[in-house]
């Protein structure tokens, strides 16, 4: 256990219920490990269930992942699609807008600049 705390204004109350929760926190540590110590030895070619299916688990897991980059690289293309369509909108938007500014010189300059 650390030395009890003493900090200015901390109520006597509080340094026990942090004690407490030091001390569930340490034994739930313990007991983390305990499990850690019970649990059987995964590593390839040490016999068991768990490696005689773990080629097939491999497997199925490299195909949901290329699926998935495959989707993912559907998705980018899309996604470049849309911003060049958004380019060229925004391109033509941009030419509508200048032309429009120009328009309303020319209608100012004819009107005396009441526009």
């Amino acid at each position: 256990m650390s030395t009890p705390l003493t900090a200015p204004g901390l109520p006597g109350s509080w340094v026990g219920v942090l004690e407490s929760i030091e001390r569930s926190l340490a034994e739930a540590v313990l007991q983390a490990a305990a499990r850690d110590q019970q649990l059987p030895c995964l590593e390839p070619g040490t016999g068991g269930a768990a490696s005689r299916f773990a080629p097939e688990a491999l497997t199925r897991l490299d195909e949901r992942l290329a699926a998935l980059q495959q989707a993912l690289d559907r998705a980018g293309l899309a996604v470049a699609a849309a911003e060049g369509e958004v380019a060229s909108v925004g391109g033509a938007l941009n030419g509508w807008l200048e032309a429009a500014r120009a328009a309303r010189g020319r209608l100012a300059g004819g009107a005396g600049g009441a526009l």
